[in-house]
């Protein structure tokens, strides 16, 4: 006599065991079916993500056989999820400004049933950034200031190409500044021009 065993899809993580008992009389036997659980896997839309120095998001696509949990290595970079239910989802990797003036990296990690997934994101480092209120003075002949307002991101230096145009700082940390431009009076009767850096 042959039997035909008919086994369902395991969904489990785990492996199973069936025992199938067979009477004849007073004799009796066993046979033991164990199946394996079920494959996990992870499909990921992107596994390496590159972004700039400023705060944004970026969207990532993810499909699991299984449920699954994320997460991310780095304080500054965070996910909408960090659990979710087997099947599509997308997640929202939300990542702050970088305010080093190196390289840095995050590395989300996935995971459903026995598999593992990682998304390595990059940030530029820091882009220097100087926002000055006026790039041009246009004054009088007689001796002066004017005030320049500043903000600057990194630490920063300014100078004059001329003598007679004087700086009251010439060097200072991220902030935002009033910078005092002195300049003396014009001697000669042509106009003159200074180039502040």
């Amino acid at each position: 006599t042959t039997i035909t065993l008919t086994l369902s899809t395991n969904t489990t993580d785990k492996e199973r065991t069936a025992i199938v008992t067979i009477k004849a009389g007073t004799a009796t036997t066993s046979v033991t079916i164990k199946q394996k659980e079920e494959e996990s896997e992870i499909g990921l839309d992107n596994t390496s993500l590159n972004v700039s120095s400023d705060a944004g998001t970026a969207n990532l696509k993810l499909t699991t056989n299984k449920n699954w949990t994320a997460i991310s290595n780095q304080s500054w970079c965070k996910l909408s999820a960090t659990e979710g239910e087997a099947g599509s989802n997308e997640l929202t990797i939300t990542y702050e400004e970088n305010p080093d003036e190196t390289e840095r990296t995050a590395i989300i990690t996935v995971k459903a049933g026995s598999a593992t997934a990682t998304v390595t994101m990059k940030q530029e480092k820091r882009k220097a950034k100087i926002e000055l209120d006026n790039t041009s003075f246009n004054v009088g002949p007689n001796a002066g200031t004017v005030n320049l307002k500043m903000t600057t991101n990194m630490e920063w230096t300014a100078t004059s190409n001329q003598s007679w145009c004087k700086l009251s700082t010439t060097e200072g940390k991220a902030s935002s500044i009033d910078l005092t431009i002195s300049y003396n009076a014009n001697p000669d009767e042509m106009e003159r021009t200074a180039i502040i850096t």
